[in-house]
């Protein structure tokens, strides 16, 4: 019998313990906020752990070069989106960020992008699978010093407002975008300004790249009852595609270019994300934690009514779940606090996901938000170079006869090869010229425990 975890209950019945914990509840707890994380601070740096990852990069690397995209993130405080897109650019061109809000009627599906004669008219004839409602456009103006921003609103058929959002400097300062801006763009009326960075050390921080937030109330007709799809491409400045989007697309090649008929291309947008996420049981808290080579995953519910079991679920990437474990009900009544553990006795190598899927006695569920764990062990694995090509070196983080093992896996979590280790003194040599171009994480065992590191294969 393979055991992948263990559980127990704790029964609390403390009523000053519960309602501080409701009103942290009704201040905290929405759609993409996990275990109720800080906002994210906009520095150009997605390592915050409140960040959802909703779509990762794989394939395509049409425009070759310093142009990468890795991850794109998102974060709900309430009142303002947060989205982050790591990767970096060269010469004049783009990171678009096309938006589809559920609630909002844009730019039609399966039909061409319409222009306006502004920067909006680059990407006029572009044949997308969702309706566009919004498009955000940053680019390091064919420099190493500046970053700049631009943004506009679609209706149908129609650019509905486009404007220039500021710059920055590429080091991850802040920028303010203050309230007017916003409005002009985006045709909101907002009095609240907001905010983007950018840090275009991609290659060497794989958490880099540019982030920006915006209040809810500079986007006209959305609301926290939207789901919001996104997608993530680069281009050059007159608006000609390169193959590199986030989801990534398999299977074709070379470059769509200008005007081009996304559909048939293959591209998609990232699986619709709630802002507001209604939990039928009063999910007070929801952590993860790594504790040497385990996750101890902690929660805590109250008004646990008609409810029947949580269903444990696992992803390396945030997209593809698998259920873990299934956690019964507590036998308490209704108004007591109920405080569930679960240790994930083999966690997948280096960065984990985890949710909650809370099942009712009719068999309806929901799902709470994620939390996010990585197993680092002491010491530093350190991957160079990174991007790779063919032979990679690892720097090890102990004595050159430790070495047991190394494995590389997909963002699945799932091992794709095996390969053997030329060791000299503290390095490690392999050859990875056969591994599929995209990102992957390298597991290296040794007699002290593994150690984590990703790169990503050119």
């Amino acid at each position: 019998m393979f055991i992948v975890g263990t559980f127990h209950i704790i029964n609390y019945n403390y009523e000053h313990m519960r309602n501080t914990l409701l009103l942290l509840l009704a201040i905290a707890w929405v759609g993409m906020n996990t275990s109720m994380a800080q906002a994210p601070v906009i520095d150009g740096d997605m390592s915050d752990p409140g960040y959802v990852t909703i779509g990762t990069f794989t394939s395509g690397n049409g425009f070759a070069g310093d142009n990468d995209l890795g991850e794109l993130k998102a974060f709900w405080d309430g009142s303002n989106l947060y989205l982050g897109l790591t990767g970096e650019l060269n010469a004049d061109n783009r990171m678009v960020l096309l938006l589809d809000f559920s609630g909002y009627g844009g730019a039609t599906a399966n039909a061409a992008l319409p222009g306006s004669g502004g920067f909006a008219n680059g990407y006029a004839g572009t044949i997308l699978p969702n309706e566009v409602d919004f498009i955000l456009v940053g680019n390091e103006g064919n420099g190493t010093t500046d970053f700049f921003v631009d943004a506009g609103r679609y209706g149908i058929g129609s650019v509905l407002n486009e404007g220039y959002l500021g710059n920055s400097n590429q080091a991850g300062t802040i920028k303010t975008i203050t309230a007017a801006d916003l409005n002009s763009a985006l045709g909101g009326s907002t009095g609240t300004d907001g905010e983007f960075a950018y840090q275009s050390n991609f290659a060497g921080d794989a958490n880099e790249g540019w982030e920006i937030k915006i209040p809810l109330d500079a986007l006209p007709g959305v609301s926290t009852a939207d789901d919001l799809s996104v997608l993530a491409g680069i281009s050059n400045g007159v608006g000609f595609w390169s193959d590199e989007f986030i989801p990534s697309v398999s299977g074709s090649t070379g470059n769509p270019g200008s005007g081009a008929d996304l559909v048939t291309f293959g591209v998609t947008f990232t699986s619709p994300q709630a802002f507001a996420t209604t939990f039928p049981v009063e999910l007070l808290s929801f952590q993860a934690k790594a504790q040497d080579e385990r996750v101890q995953l902690n929660w805590l519910t109250a008004n646990e009514v008609n409810h029947s079991h949580f269903e444990i679920e696992r992803s390396a990437d945030a997209q593809d779940w698998a259920m873990l474990e299934r956690i019964q009900t507590a036998s308490k009544r209704s108004d007591d606090q109920n405080s569930y553990q679960f240790t994930d006795l083999s966690p997948m190598p280096g960065r984990t996901f985890y949710r909650l899927r809370q099942v009712d006695l009719d068999g309806t569920s929901t799902l709470s938000p994620q939390v996010e764990v990585t197993i680092a062990p002491q010491g530093q694995l350190i991957a160079s170079p990174n991007p790779v090509q063919d032979r990679l070196t690892l720097e090890l983080p102990f004595a050159e006869g430790e070495l047991q093992q190394v494995l590389i896996y997909n963002l699945q979590g799932r091992p794709v090869a095996r390969p053997q280790a030329e060791v000299v003194g503290g390095s490690a040599f392999l050859d990875v010229s056969d591994l599929p171009a995209g990102l992957y994480q390298v597991q290296v065992k040794g007699t002290a425990g593994q150690w984590i590191t990703r790169i990503r294969k050119q």
